[in-house]
């Protein structure tokens, strides 16, 4: 248990410190102690895992890459100053593989860029247009209303979706997608930052559409005890997760 709780501690220093904007050099040679203590303690975890006479770090690319940021900093600055991720990095090779299906052959140079302006161009022209979501890719639509009222008792987890400000569980009718606004009160702030409410459901539904730029997923989880989920015998309070992170 020690072994990971020294991993588990150098992990989170190291990433704090390689993260800050602080690039002195005092502060880089800390940084670089820093990443050697860490390879030192998940080498000790390593060892007592694995037969191998090899240290796994070794053979793993991205842990020798940890070994370059000390020069990295030296020459470049703070490493949140550089970004390789997304399309603006390594993840624009996929976008050119998928070019290379034929291979190396044929002048690849030239009809390869013309691709990939092309598809830009459609890119950019694709995100000019509003592309409305779908209700269905935001929240689980339960079969029926007596389906979705059950979930309120299960203590489990519930889907719902966030319109017009307003909570609705979702479920089916008649061919259509219809809407009970959860309403929300008993607000009790926990430890951790989280904030949970009653729910209940109102004696009131709408007709949703399938289609709407609005639509925001939802995802209310149940305040555990220490037996796991909560039971009607407990008091049911659930906080909430939005699927646009706000």
């Amino acid at each position: 248990a020690k072994d990971i709780l020294n991993l588990v501690h150098s992990t989170c220093l190291m990433i704090k410190k390689i993260m800050c904007y602080e690039t002195t050099k005092q502060d880089i040679n800390q940084i670089e102690a820093i990443i050697r203590l860490f390879l030192i303690h998940y080498d000790v975890l390593d060892k007592a895992l694995n037969e191998s006479n090899v240290p796994s770090w070794i053979k793993q690319y991205n842990m020798l890459c940890l070994l370059n940021l000390p020069n990295m900093l030296r020459k470049y600055g703070s490493i949140r100053n550089l970004w390789e991720g997304g399309r603006d990095g390594e993840s624009y090779l996929k976008t050119v593989k998928s070019q290379l299906k034929a291979g190396l052959v044929n002048g690849w140079q030239a009809w390869v860029i013309t691709n990939l302006l092309k598809e830009e161009i459609y890119d950019n022209w694709k995100d000019s247009v509003v592309i409305e979501s779908n209700i269905r890719k935001e929240v689980r639509i339960y079969s029926n209303y007596k389906i979705a009222g059950e979930v309120f008792q299960s203590g489990k987890p519930i889907s719902a979706i966030s319109y017009n400000n307003k909570f609705y569980i979702c479920y089916r009718y008649k061919g259509k997608i219809k809407g009970t606004r959860i309403i929300l009160t008993d607000k009790l702030e926990s430890n951790y930052d989280m904030v949970y409410f009653k729910v209940t459901l109102k004696n009131s539904s709408i007709v949703l559409e399938e289609y709407n730029k609005d639509y925001i997923g939802i995802l209310f989880l149940p305040r555990l005890t220490k037996d796991g989920y909560p039971t009607l015998d407990d008091d049911l309070k659930y906080c909430f997760i939005r699927s646009d992170w706000s």
